[in-house]
Parts: structure tokens; C-alpha cells; sequence
């Protein structure tokens, strides 16, 4: 039987036999030893580590070194020498007496006289990009005058619609158009228009092609002719005033009140009083006076002048008419 000091001592030298054991299979391991894993105890696998709210891929953060380009507003037109866009249209110059709507592509004047600052290619109103502006003139309509303008308003590509009465001045030699667009004009209101002298082969309303409708009366003093329309009719609802002064030969315009290049001419009342021998209506299609005619073109180069014509479609007077032409043509159809 052993005594109790063989066992401890029995016990205290297998303790020692682990620990040795311990340390030479550490060693092994160390020494590159691959230990198999223990079947009891399952591994442990380390989750990864979740990415962190927020965090940026490098590859999709812009290079913060990398300049900006600035946005720059489209321009939607110009008044004077004022660029209208976006930053600006609802106060274009700065007084409160305009204001541009894009959406509608509307130009609200609120007062009867606004101060324009310089020119745009020789308008005051130049809109090149525009296919169609609509101008609302204020109650008691819209004044405009210019001694250095080519053009009041002018309309490159686009179409013109006047809401309101508009009274448009030009006194510049070389001008050519008070009112100049490339795809008709609509006024509703009365329109009146000063034009140089005679020096000036000015026009009053140049369309390039398209109509010309005027819902009022139409009233022009000075230049060379009141309305060229090169494609489509003229129509006046009221009564057409026309005092030329210009001499211009017949190569440069054939009237001296309306020119439809391409087109009939519709007035209701007519009065021209005047001096020269180009015609007073010329058009490439029917001519129509609905009220009184009131022509007299006495005198012209050589004594001269003449009244209208139509190149088809003939000359319809529904009233009577007082017509004094001197020893030019008188009616032609």
C-alpha cells in the first residue's frame, strides 16, 4: 500500500511530465508544426468588421482638388445692353419697370416708359434666340424711343405678339426696322411708329415671312414703308394711317404703306397722304378695303405716284373711296 508521501511524490512528477510535454509542443508549433484542431472544440471564426456608416468608395468621391465649372443661365434675351437670364428676369432692369417670364417667354413691361442702358446689335429689345416673345405693354401702353437704335424691337428667329397699345420711335438715318422679326407679328392694340426722315429706307414692321395682324389701327409717319410682309397676309382691323417721306426707288420697296411680297392685304379704313411714287399698297395676292379710302399722292419724283396693286386676286373697295393719284397708276389689278 502507498503511503501518503509516495503519492504526492507520484504526483508531483507527473505534474512536471505535463509541463515538459507543454513546453516541447509549444516549441514544435513554434518551429512550424502544424497541430491539428480539436475536434471538441469548434473554431472560431472572427466576423469582419461591418463598414462604417457614411464611408465613401475613393473611387466614386470627386477629387476635391478638381475645380468646379460654375453653371452659367441660358440667356433668354437682351434689353439694351442688359443680358436677361435667370438670375435676373424678374427684374432685368433693376427698377422694377420689367420683369421676363422663360415659361411663357413673356416681356411685362409695368410702366409706360422704361430706361434702356446702351444697345444689343442695335436693338433696344433683341431677342436672337427666341422662337416666339410675347411683350404685355402697361395700361396706357408702351412709349419707346431711341436716336442711336437700329431696330426697337428685333427678332432674328422667332415670332412677335404685342398685348397692348405700343408707341415705338426711331430717328437714327441708317435704321432699318422699328419693329424687325423673322416669323410674322400679332398686335393686340393700336400701333403707332415714328421713323427717320427721309434720308432713311427705314421700314415700320419688317417680317421676314409670316403674317402681320394688327387688332386696332395702324399708324406710321416718316421712313419708307409701314409693313413688309414677306410671306402671308396683311390684316389691319382698324384703319391705316400711312405718311412716308422716304424718296427710295421702287427696287428697294414697291409701297409706301404695305408690301405683301407673298400675300393678300386686308384693311378696314385706309388713309395715306404723301408724296411719292412708289405705290401705296403692292400685293402678291387680293386686296381688300372694308371702310373709307382716303388716298392722296399728288406729287412723287417727277410729279408722279401711284396707288395700288394686285398681282392677283384683284382690289375690293366696300365703301367708297376718295382717291387722288397724280399721273401715275391708280389701281392696277
Amino acid at each position: 500500500m502507498l503511503k501518503h508521501s509516495s503519492i504526492k511524490r507520484f504526483l508531483a512528477l507527473l505534474l512536471c511530465a505535463m509541463l515538459v510535454g507543454g513546453m516541447f509542443t509549444t516549441a514544435w508549433a513554434d518551429a512550424g508544426e502544424i497541430q491539428p484542431v480539436d475536434p471538441q472544440e469548434p473554431e472560431i471564426l472572427s466576423p469582419e468588421e461591418p463598414e462604417q456608416a457614411g464611408t465613401i468608395d475613393p473611387m466614386d468621391d470627386p477629387d476635391p482638388d478638381e475645380d468646379e465649372t460654375p453653371i452659367t443661365s441660358d440667356t433668354y434675351l437682351w434689353l439694351g445692353e442688359i443680358e436677361v437670364n435667370a438670375s435676373n428676369a424678374s427684374d432685368p432692369l433693376g427698377d422694377g419697370s420689367a420683369s421676363f417670364d422663360p415659361g411663357t417667354s413673356t416681356l411685362s413691361f409695368a410702366v409706360q416708359k422704361p430706361t434702356f442702358t446702351g444697345l444689343h446689335d442695335g436693338a433696344l429689345i433683341d431677342a436672337p434666340d427666341l422662337e416666339a416673345l410675347t411683350i404685355v405693354a402697361p395700361a396706357g401702353g408702351l412709349r419707346i424711343d431711341s436716336k442711336t437704335a437700329t431696330y426697337c424691337i428685333n427678332l432674328e428667329n422667332g415670332a412677335l405678339t404685342v398685348n397692348g397699345a405700343v408707341d415705338l420711335s426711331l430717328s437714327l438715318s441708317s435704321a432699318e426696322a422699328v419693329i424687325k422679326v423673322c416669323k410674322g407679328a400679332s398686335f393686340q392694340g393700336n400701333v403707332d411708329l415714328s421713323l427717320p426722315d427721309m434720308s432713311s429706307d427705314c421700314y415700320g414692321v419688317k417680317s421676314i415671312s409670316g403674317p402681320v395682324a394688327v387688332n386696332g389701327n395702324f399708324f406710321m409717319i416718316g421712313g419708307h414703308t409701314g409693313i413688309y410682309c414677306g410671306s402671308g397676309d396683311v390684316r389691319i382691323t382698324g384703319d391705316g394711317v400711312f405718311m412716308p417721306f422716304s424718296q427710295a426707288s421702287l427696287g428697294f420697296s414697291p409701297a409706301a404703306g404695305i408690301y405683301a411680297a407673298d400675300g393678300g392685304v386686308d384693311v378696314q379704313g385706309l388713309y395715306y397722304h404723301s408724296s411719292v411714287s412708289i405705290y401705296l399698297i403692292y400685293a402678291n395676292g387680293p386686296i381688300h378695303v372694308g371702310g373709307e379710302v382716303e388716298v392722296e399722292n399728288t406729287a412723287g419724283i417727277g410729279g408722279g405716284g401711284n396707288g395700288f396693286k394686285s398681282l392677283k386676286g384683284g382690289i375690293v373697295f366696300d365703301s367708297g373711296a376718295s382717291i387722288k393719284i397724280g399721273n401715275g397708276t391708280c389701281i392696277d389689278a
